[in-house]
């Protein structure tokens, strides 16, 4: 009862000089604690209290000389006041939330309270994630520490209502390695290509942001990752490639492309252009009708054209399809006249595989 006058304060517009003292964050955490454990015939007041302390949070974090708020010009003073106010706020605020755990009562809690509150939620984490001390991050080293929070926020893409909120909190966490290095590393990490591949679009598009933010940001980590783990791994990928699903088809062919073509990658890609299987799906991708997805299967095919050191068993299938494969790309995409370096490549491709010679007889592999 106590804490909750306490927020009535806090919440009141009357009472600017009580908000102004941060300190009282304490109260909207304590509350939002209290009530978290709270029965579920008390559920509905819980949600309510929690509501309103996240609210009440949020006030305290708003940058009071943002222009988009005063409507004013931005003073530069001001600007500064604020920027320091709100990150004394955050220091102190991260520092109880892993005083009190806090941090998996509202993961857990995320889908049952009000959905204002759930992104007020998503915001907060968002401030301690990127909160630092020096050179280190008590959030990210709390969440390393009780890895099985990490991996909840990872599951939290099965709960339809809020999915999105959980990813927008994961992609949060992954910015610092060594928590992107612990989702890598689950077994739970290639739930994302079966949520990648659901049927809600809204839920499937944030779960690609987050695989492609997992695969592209670390780029060390991800070159040992697929290094280690490269059939597992391609064996998921694959059905992102022969999805019915348009987006999805096209969004994997595209990441294949910058995966295979980035240079911290070179094994994965020598590994993945020497294998005879690989090449049949990326031409079979390149005679789509849908031209989005015959232009991303192009800039995955051109890899495989352009190795100097094709395997026997890759060579010959170029070689035998060499004449269809000049005619096709004779007349690929012609349309696209303004993309010079599309039209580039394809002429370097017409090249390369016009160059094409027999595999000599002791190094053919007797390809199907």
């Amino acid at each position: 009862m106590l804490l909750s006058r306490c927020l009535d304060l806090i919440c009141s517009s009357k009472s600017s000089l009580f908000l102004s003292n941060h300190k009282h964050f304490k109260v909207c955490l304590y509350l939002i604690l209290s009530n978290c454990a709270k029965t579920d015939k008390e559920r509905k007041k819980a949600v309510e209290d929690i509501a309103r302390a996240l609210t009440a949070l949020r006030e305290l974090l708003t940058d009071k000389s943002d222009t988009r708020l005063t409507g004013k010009e931005r003073d530069s003073e001001l600007s500064n006041s604020e920027r320091a106010r709100i990150n004394e706020i955050i220091t102190d605020v991260t520092h109880e939330i892993i005083n009190l755990n806090l941090l998996p009562l509202l993961v857990n809690n995320l889908d049952v309270i009000e959905f204002e509150s759930s992104k007020h939620i998503v915001d907060l984490f968002g401030h301690i994630m990127r909160r630092q001390v020096g050179s280190y991050n008590p959030a990210a080293q709390y969440l390393l520490a009780n890895s099985q929070i990490l991996i909840s926020i990872l599951q939290g893409y099965s709960k339809p209502d809020t999915a999105i909120h959980y990813g927008a909190m994961l992609r949060d966490a992954c910015r610092h390695e060594s928590l992107a290095k612990v989702v890598l590393r689950s077994p739970e990490f290639y739930q994302l290509f079966e949520h990648v591949q659901g049927t809600a679009f809204d839920v499937s598009s944030d779960a690609f942001a987050t695989l492609k933010d997992l695969l592209t940001r670390h780029k060390a980590l991800v070159a040992d990752f697929l290094t280690v783990n490269y059939d597992v791994f391609f064996d998921h990928y694959m059905h992102m490639i022969l999805s019915d699903n348009y987006v999805t088809k096209r969004q994997a062919l595209k990441l294949l492309g910058e995966l295979l073509l980035d240079r911290h990658n070179i094994s994965i890609m020598t590994k993945y252009i020497a294998d005879p299987e690989n090449l049949k799906v990326i031409m079979n991708m390149l005679k789509s009708k849908e031209k989005q997805i015959a232009f991303e299967a192009f800039h995955c095919f051109k890899v495989f054209v352009a190795n100097p050191n094709k395997p026997p068993a890759v060579h010959m299938i170029l070689f035998r399809n060499q004449e269809k494969l000049l005619s096709f790309l004779t007349d690929f995409q012609t349309e696209r006249t303004d993309d010079g370096q599309f039209n580039d490549e394809k002429q370097y491709l017409i090249k390369q595989i016009r160059e094409l010679k027999p595999v000599p007889i002791s190094s053919n592999p007797n390809p199907t």
